[in-house]
């Protein structure tokens, strides 16, 4: 969705209906989209409380998330972007 939403507007693409369901950031959100790729966030153990884990702890937090949606991609919280 993001690709097609923000990076590559375009009339000709269309977003499609798998099995009934509408591509939209709530379905995306429980997974009931299932056209989608998810994004892991990996740090090593050693860096928990280190720069990694405070990135990690900011990109979870209300704020890190308020960013992911106004970057255009479908955050973890129900938000507009």
């Amino acid at each position: 969705m993001y690709y097609i939403v923000r990076l590559n507007k375009s009339p000709d693409i269309k977003i499609i209906k798998i099995n009934g369901v509408e591509p939209n950031d709530a379905n995306v959100r429980n997974l009931s989209y299932l056209f989608t790729v998810p994004y892991n966030g990996v740090i090593r153990s050693t860096d928990v409380t280190n720069v990694g884990g405070k990135f990690l702890d900011w990109m979870l937090s209300e704020e890190g998330q308020r960013c992911i949606a106004q970057a255009g991609y479908v955050s973890l919280l129900s938000m507009e972007p």
